[in-house]
């Protein structure tokens, strides 16, 4: 058959493919659904062993409870840009929220899935969400591992 002559993209198929290495390149983001895998493994206390690529696979199951992560990878460069990315969580600033701006289409699906965390929020991260059209902020909620909770404030009376 062709395919298994010539491989996917016709040149000729080596399973020791020596274009494929230590230094190939890597991804700078993950081009996987992330927030659908971790809702199907559901890592929270967990050990984890998951591939380095761009470092954001060990990220979203650290983010979404994992106990311990360890990574691998053929490439140096995926390890690279772990270390980066690591670098600059440890020492760049970080408010405790994320606003995020949504159309009424996309307010609608976050509601309907509370459980969904496609925004990367760590546990105990506040959320704020705004309108897209009108920039104002119509809710505030926390990542709580499993879901988005709403947060209650309660009348505060002083004398």
């Amino acid at each position: 058959m062709y395919l298994e002559e010539t491989g996917a993209f016709g040149r000729p198929f080596n399973k020791y493919d020596n274009n494929f290495g230590r230094f190939s390149p890597t991804y700078t983001v993950s081009n996987e659904y992330l927030s659908e895998a971790m809702e199907i493994l559901k890592p929270r206390g967990k050990s984890v062993l998951t591939v380095a690529v761009s470092g954001d696979q060990a990220f979203f199951y650290k983010i979404n409870g994992a106990s311990h992560v360890d990574t691998f990878d053929i490439s140096y460069c995926a390890q690279v840009m772990m270390n980066v990315k690591t670098a600059a969580v440890q020492t760049l600033d970080y408010t405790g929220y994320q606003e995020v701006y949504l159309s009424q289409e996309q307010m609608s699906e976050f509601y309907s899935n509370p459980q969904k965390n496609d925004f990367g929020i760590l546990i105990n991260q506040y959320i704020i969400i705004r309108d897209a059209d009108t920039k104002e902020a119509v809710d505030q909620l926390c990542w709580t591992g499993e879901e988005f909770r709403q947060i209650k404030f309660k009348d505060f009376y002083s004398q």
